[in-house]
């Protein structure tokens, strides 16, 4: 079987919410953006934004001073402010459920401190 007939048999399966239709679907169409090398699964959708000046990161406060953010392991880290803005719900839920205030940085001053070749 290949993967255009498993997406179309999901796709016309009368047993899927269209919701649940949907996220299988896009979970099929975003496995290629993940490679297993060495039995550790690296996501590599490819690079987009040229030369990275600015990061956003979430940061939350409290006494001992400030962290970075992370959901499911994941920092709240970004190269795009557009894509920072669209992570504010989950810097929300955040905030709410450790019950720090959440503050989103800019950082602007780039240094290449190492270049690691492969």
């Amino acid at each position: 079987m290949n993967l255009i007939d498993l997406k179309e048999r999901i796709a016309i399966c009368s047993l899927f919410k269209p919701e649940e239709r949907d996220f299988i679907l896009n979970a099929i169409n975003n496995t290629a953006e993940w490679q297993a090398q060495d039995g550790v699964l690296i996501h590599d959708p490819g690079n987009y934004m040229g030369r990275v000046e600015k990061i956003w990161a979430y940061l939350s406060v409290d006494g001992g001073g400030e962290g970075i953010c992370g959901i499911n392991n994941m920092p709240m880290v970004m190269a795009d402010g557009q894509i920072a803005e669209r992570r504010k719900d989950h810097a929300r839920m955040v905030a709410k459920r450790s019950g720090k205030v959440v503050r989103l940085a800019k950082f602007g001053t780039r240094e290449d401190v190492e270049i690691i070749r492969p």
